[in-house]
């Protein structure tokens, strides 16, 4: 392939995944944006106490990878 093959490819599929994205986004003319909140907001359950040890047990995980890694990068 040609130098000028490439680069139309290339932009050609970046075009093609740009429409694509846009695509992803469109809505019906109806719609209102808060309806989507909304519907998020309702059906949302409400925050417990399963909620507090789950970010407990996340906050631990994280403490000990980011030691870790402390670890590693003093040792570089």
């Amino acid at each position: 392939m040609r130098h000028e093959d490439i680069l139309k490819r290339i932009e050609e599929d970046r075009e093609r995944h740009k429409r694509h994205k846009e695509d992803v986004w469109i809505r019906p003319a109806g719609e209102l944006p808060e309806n989507e909140l909304e519907l998020y907001w309702e059906t949302a359950s409400d925050f417990n106490d399963a909620d507090w040890q789950d970010i407990a047990v996340e906050n631990e995980e994280y403490q000990q990878e980011r030691h870790l890694a402390d670890i590693v990068k003093r040792s570089i």
